[in-house]
């Protein structure tokens, strides 16, 4: 099992299947400076639930939307660094 993610909020989290889920951005509660986080996670969704952390994404972002199209998430919205975005881009799934 890898590390727990830290404690967040305003992320998304969509479900790939009936066995795994996929957490992306929010705001983290690690005691640092506080910005949107660009973390992206794949969680298990058996008893286990093992993390694993897909790595960082070049945009950082909480309070946003997310939806799965073929092999991508659209991520649209919500917070960045340097406040409100209106923007929508694409993270390829399969590499």
């Amino acid at each position: 099992m890898k590390k727990l993610p830290s404690t967040r909020k305003d992320h998304t989290s969509i479900a790939c299947g009936s066995d795994l889920a996929i957490v992306y951005g929010g705001e983290t509660f690690d005691g640092k400076l506080r910005e949107p986080s660009n973390e992206m996670f794949v969680v298990t969704l058996d008893t286990h639930q093992h993390w694993y952390n897909l790595g960082q994404i070049e945009f950082g972002r909480q309070g946003h939307a997310m939806i799965s199209l073929s092999d991508q998430l659209i991520v649209h919205g919500g917070l960045g660094k340097n406040g409100v975005c209106n923007e929508t881009f694409a993270i390829d799934l399969i590499r």
